[in-house]
């Protein structure tokens, strides 16, 4: 291989490189812009529970992200929470939870068994879609 060959290799392989360079760099600054958006539009939201009077029991469902929780909504396991029958919920199921504040969930009671765990709330945020939080109940 003569050395016009060999430079012309190496000129590609340093083109090749560079370009390589370019992208992850690229790929990374998208990166850091997606997560800053994720931070200043996102939704959080964590979920506790309580044991209440009378054997009932809530859930504090709260947005602590800086962005709205849209598209609530809630599950016993795998089953949507209005189709339980083992479970009587006796709040208004919330569609969407604003920045900072909290929704509370009461089940009265469990009928013949508990329902399948854990209670689970899928949402929507304007960054992502099908975000999810949970809570296992102790019974």
């Amino acid at each position: 291989m003569n050395s016009d060959a060999i430079l012309s290799s190496l000129t590609t392989v340093a083109a090749v490189v560079t370009a390589l360079a370019t992208s992850v760099t690229a790929l990374l600054a998208w990166k850091d812009r997606q997560d800053k958006l994720r931070e200043r539009l996102g939704a959080k939201l964590t979920a506790e529970f309580s044991l209440g009077e009378n054997g009932g029991h809530t859930i504090i469902v709260r947005n602590t992200g800086s962005g709205w929780a849209r598209n609530l909504r809630f599950y016993f396991g795998e089953l949507p929470a209005d189709r339980v029958s083992e479970a009587a919920i006796t709040s208004i199921l919330p569609t969407e939870l604003a920045p900072g504040t909290d929704a509370i969930i009461r089940i009265q009671r469990f009928l013949d068994s508990p329902p399948p765990q854990p209670f689970r709330i899928v949402y929507d945020d304007a960054v992502e879609k099908n975000k999810e939080t949970s809570v296992t109940l102790p019974y």
